[in-house]
């Protein structure tokens, strides 16, 4: 597993785990309506802005972001749209 600084290029990964484990993290605890209006698209414009404010102050800061990367073979259960999945840890 790769364990790295996260970019602006991990938005769209880092919004679908956002909202997935959303959804299944507070099903049954919050209403239903508000789980299924979870936007992927609007995460991931918030990650972009976030992540994108974070690399410009680098300089001054070092990022808290990462972003973890395992290929399937290591988590085989997991489905994701891509070849790996990107998962966010907060430092």
């Amino acid at each position: 597993m790769l364990i790295r600084p996260a970019s602006v290029d991990d938005a769209h990964d880092l919004a679908v785990v956002h909202v997935r484990s959303w959804q299944q993290a507070y099903r049954g605890l919050m209403p239903q309506a508000v789980l299924d209006g979870l936007s992927i698209a609007e995460r991931e414009a918030g990650w972009a802005r976030l992540l994108g404010i974070r690399r410009r102050a680098q300089g001054r800061h070092p990022p808290r972001s990462r972003a973890a990367r395992a290929a399937p073979r290591e988590a085989p259960r997991l489905n994701q749209s891509r070849a790996v999945i990107t998962c966010l840890m907060r430092v």
